[in-house]
């Protein structure tokens, strides 16, 4: 994950980042460090408040191996939420 590179490039503090998303400061932290990954819903609203690609945010180089953050957030999610999710983002 390169939040914590985009999020330092772009000016942003971890509270003022968690206020966007809509998290705290300590789950970006967490984020950041690698003890946690965000959820799809989280991926979207990261990308967008940074102005990236979700593939960019997670380190997607052309590899393979490095889509696992999005498999596993996409994976979490149940049928009613992925629906929502595709929904929102189609408008």
């Amino acid at each position: 994950m390169r939040i914590k590179q985009i999020r330092e490039e772009k000016g942003v503090s971890q509270r003022q980042l968690a206020e966007i998303v809509g998290v705290s400061a300590v789950t970006v932290l967490n984020w950041e460090n690698g003890i946690y990954d965000p959820s799809a819903k989280d991926l979207i609203k990261l990308s967008r408040a940074l102005g990236v690609s979700i593939d960019y945010l997670v380190g997607n180089d052309g590899q393979d191996g490095e889509k696992d953050a999005v498999r596993k957030a996409l994976n979490r999610l149940s049928k009613e939420e992925l629906i929502e999710l595709i929904v929102n983002a189609i408008k």
